[in-house]
């Protein structure tokens, strides 16, 4: 019988730890809001980001390649919780991670994501992240803008966020994926141009100004409200 890494260890026990904090009650109003296809326990983001904390402090520097299958099976599970420990385990390991990764089984997961809430954590504190130090994981992102899977299309946008934060924006990719999503009807989409342009006008406004001037006679009413919030 096969030894059980550590990591495979720490993580088993924080989805005990889950399974104690866990509602019913709260359970059936989560699994409403998030319209979640998956089973719920009913705990709260703070209690899954202590469970993810106590998976870090257990195993500070595990190897990847006993990391990313670990996380990547609890990803597949049916229970909502136990996917979001790995999403929000990961963040904790992301200083590990670089380009590979975002092509590899970062995607895996986003293509097996079928909720904001998995795919806005992972777009922000991961793969967004990842692009600050390895610049060539765009390249992968931007491939994203045409994918048929609507959560990597919003993901090619998001992913953006970290950097608008960091003043490293790509502008020119930014507007590419802009160009080619901006007349889609799909919500998340609309919502998620909307919002990366409202991040960006707290940064640089004249920038901001200038991309909602290029696409607002294609864009919606909508997009164009979250947009220029503070314009």
């Amino acid at each position: 019988m096969a030894r059980s890494s550590d990591i495979d260890l720490a993580l088993t026990a924080a989805a005990d730890y889950l399974r104690q904090k866990g509602n019913p009650e709260d359970a059936f109003e989560r699994k409403r809001y998030l319209k979640s296809p998956y089973e719920m326990l009913g705990c709260n983001m703070g209690s899954i980001r202590t469970a993810a904390k106590k998976v870090k402090r257990a195993c500070p520097e595990p190897p990847l390649n006993e990391l990313i299958p670990a996380l990547s099976a609890y990803y597949a599970k049916n229970v909502h919780e136990d996917r979001m420990l790995a999403n929000i385990a990961i963040t904790h390991y992301v200083d590990m991670l670089n380009a590979s990764h975002v092509s590899g089984f970062l995607k895996d997961w986003l293509l097996d994501s079928h909720n904001w809430d998995f795919v806005d954590g992972l777009c922000i504190w991961v793969i967004g992240k990842i692009t600050l130090t390895h610049p060539e994981a765009y390249k992968e992102i931007e491939s994203w803008t045409v994918h048929e899977w609507m959560w990597l299309r919003r993901a090619s946008i998001l992913c953006h966020l970290p950097a608008i934060r960091d003043g490293s924006l790509r502008v020119g990719q930014l507007k590419y994926s802009i160009d080619l999503l901006i007349e889609e009807k799909e919500f998340f989409i609309r919502k998620v141009i909307g919002w990366v342009l409202r991040e960006l006008s707290k940064h640089d406004p004249m920038l901001a100004q200038e991309i909602v001037d290029e696409f607002k006679d294609r864009a919606s009413k909508f997009m164009l409200r979250e947009a220029t919030k503070y314009l």
